[in-house]
């Protein structure tokens, strides 16, 4: 759960060590195993794929993990990040900008309502 937030400041604050705290995220997931919170660093690993590495396949891929692992574990704290990185940094490369919309609108009322304002702005 830390790195979830280390991850979140260093995108604002420190962008080059944004990736690096995503790729702990993973590396822990690999090792101690998927959990509601791998979901985030999935997610984020997704954005790193397509924004960096211009991997817009892998990175959708990532994305579809994160909400995989999201709807196993039903984490409603977490679905307002989720929803916010993969619709607004991921998916929208493959998708219309219209399909974004109606996830974007769930996700900010999730947001609203667990305390995420950070997700839901």
């Amino acid at each position: 759960k830390m790195l979830i937030h280390a991850a979140g400041a260093c995108f604002m604050a420190q962008p080059t060590l944004f990736p690096i705290v995503n790729f702990l995220m993973i590396r822990s997931a690999m090792k101690y195993g998927v959990n509601a919170s791998s979901c985030d660093g999935f997610a984020c690993f997704g954005l790193v794929l397509c924004g960096l590495f211009g991997k817009i396949n892998k990175g959708r891929e990532m994305a579809k993990a994160a909400d995989l692992i999201l709807a196993k574990r039903d984490s409603k704290v977490l679905k307002s990040r989720i929803v916010f990185v993969c619709e607004t940094f991921v998916l929208h490369w493959t998708a219309p900008i219209q399909a974004s919309f109606d996830p974007l609108l769930e996700g900010y009322q999730i947001g609203l309502e667990t305390g995420d304002i950070d997700s839901a702005g």
